[in-house]
């Protein structure tokens, strides 16, 4: 017969290993939350503040909320905008920051506060989107913790949403951890994730511009790679970028489609010309003397 101090220590069993993974996570997801409610604290308010932008950012939200609940999705215009001659701004802009806006700025009845929770969520999400793929990548839940916080507190992360309130690019933070980690597990023999498209597509709608970045230093990557990535996973890998792109078609088709009718599809007048490029291209030497400190006269 067994002991009732043997009962008492084997009620004190270790969680199944699934179980104590699954705690694990839940525990470093929630202290990456707490570092993010505490360094954008700001954010979870209904007070408005002046942003690089003006206050461009709860304008544009109001006018996107305004156009899907009038039915028109996707958005094509601004109604109220130049005096009610209206500005094509959605037609042309990368539209998933501005949704998760107006989505939030309808659930809180609040514009500022729903712009104010898109640029908090942009972080939250970039931070657990960080973990995720550092624990695909290392399999340490530590070291993963560890870059998600240093991924959500480095300070341009401070200036790009604190004081830009740069909305698309905040969220564009969110996607290059998730096609690191798609991009791993295709290397490691695995099939493509559903999340490596969807994160290409995610990217390439929140800022092309910072997406065409990306692009390099993905292909960058992979060129130093090559040696170590099979065939069959490149094809793959560029099989998933194709898909991500075509899910972008609806949007990114239009929209290059009618750059050409606007001021912003005229090269002369956006100073797009080569020869202005070139005649403005600075040189390594006046780069460095752009950074040297003035000398005092006497």
């Amino acid at each position: 017969m067994r002991h009732p101090e043997d009962l008492t220590s084997d009620s004190a069993v270790e969680l199944p290993p699934r179980l104590s993974r699954l705690v694990g996570h839940g525990l470093a997801l929630a202290v990456i939350a707490a570092a993010v409610g505490y360094l954008f604290s700001a954010l979870l308010s209904r007070q408005g503040f002046l942003a690089h932008d003006g206050l461009d950012g709860y304008l544009r939200t109001q006018q996107y909320l305004k156009e899907i609940q009038g039915g028109h999705i996707p958005p094509q215009l601004f109604p109220d905008a130049i005096s009610g001659g209206g500005y094509g701004f959605p037609r042309f802009y990368p539209p998933l920051g501005y949704f998760v806006a107006s989505f939030l700025a309808w659930v809180a009845q609040d514009v500022v506060l729903g712009f104010h929770l898109a640029l908090f969520l942009s972080v939250l999400a970039s931070g657990w989107a960080m973990y995720f793929a550092m624990v695909v990548l290392t399999e340490e839940p530590a070291f993963a913790l560890f870059a998600a916080l240093a991924y959500v507190s480095f300070p341009y992360r401070v200036t790009d949403v604190v004081q830009r309130a740069a909305l698309a690019e905040a969220w564009t933070f969110v996607w290059y951890p998730l096609v690191f980690a798609g991009a791993w597990r295709v290397i490691k023999g695995r099939r493509v994730p559903a999340y490596l498209p969807l994160s290409i597509a995610g990217l390439l709608l929140t800022h092309p511009t910072t997406a065409l970045y990306a692009c390099c230093l993905f292909v960058a990557i992979g060129l130093l790679a090559r040696r170590h990535v099979a065939l069959g996973d490149a094809v793959r890998l560029a099989m998933a970028g194709v898909v991500g792109i075509g899910l972008t078609v609806w949007f990114v088709l239009p929209q290059t489609r009618d750059l050409k009718t606007v001021w912003a599809g005229d090269p002369e007048y956006m100073w797009a010309r080569p020869t202005f490029a070139d005649s403005n291209r600075a040189t390594i030497p006046l780069l460095a003397d752009s950074y040297t400190a003035p000398t005092a006269s006497i």
